[in-house]
C-alpha cells in the first residue's frame, strides 16, 4: 500500500506537470507565438522529459486543438454577447465547417439562426454539443442584423430544436 501511494503521487505529480506544460504550449499559441503543431510537439517532449509513454500524436493535437477552439469560442462569444453588439446585430447564425468531416448533427444547424445572447443560442454555440463538450469540433457562427435577417428571409429559432439531441 505504501508503494502504491508513493506510485499514484509520482504518477499524479508528472501528470500535473505535463498539464502545466500543455496549458504553456497551448498559451503561446493562443497568443501567436507557435502553431498548433509546435504546440503539440512541445506539449510531446514534456511527456518524454517527464518520463512519461508518449500519447498517440492524434491525441495531442486534439487536446491542444480543442483547447484552442474553446479559447477562441469563448472569445468570441464574449464579443458576440456585448451589449453593443446585441444591439446592432442582435442575431447569431450557426456556420458548419463545411466539409464530410463534419458531425451530422453540425450538419443539421449549418445556418440556422438563434436570438443572440439567450440560452438556446448558448446551447447551440460550438464547440459545444448541447450540454457537452465536442472534440474537434471546427463550427463557427457569425452575428446578423435584424435587416439582414429580414432580408434573407431566415427563420429565428427560440427554442431547442426537437429530435436534435447531442
Amino acid at each position: 500500500d505504501r508503494y502504491k501511494a508513493g506510485g499514484f503521487s509520482a504518477v499524479r505529480l508528472a501528470t500535473e506537470q505535463l498539464r502545466t506544460r500543455a496549458r504553456d504550449a497551448i498559451l503561446l499559441s493562443l497568443e501567436g507565438g507557435a502553431t498548433l503543431d509546435e504546440a503539440a510537439a512541445q506539449i510531446r517532449a514534456g511527456e518524454l522529459a517527464l518520463g512519461i509513454e508518449p500519447q498517440s500524436a492524434w491525441y495531442i493535437d486534439t487536446v491542444v486543438r480543442s483547447n484552442i477552439a474553446t479559447a477562441y469560442g469563448a472569445g468570441k462569444d464574449a464579443v458576440q454577447n456585448d451589449p453593443a453588439v446585441l444591439a446592432a446585430r442582435p442575431f447569431w447564425q450557426y456556420l458548419a465547417a463545411g466539409d464530410s468531416r463534419v458531425r451530422a448533427s453540425h450538419r443539421a444547424l449549418h445556418l440556422a439562426v438563434f436570438e443572440g445572447g439567450s440560452d438556446v443560442a448558448a446551447y447551440y454555440r460550438p464547440p459545444n454539443q448541447g450540454d457537452r463538450f465536442a472534440f474537434n469540433c471546427r463550427c463557427s457562427g457569425a452575428t446578423l442584423s435584424a435587416r439582414q435577417v429580414e432580408q434573407r428571409g431566415l427563420v429565428v429559432i427560440t427554442e431547442r430544436i426537437a429530435g436534435w439531441e447531442p
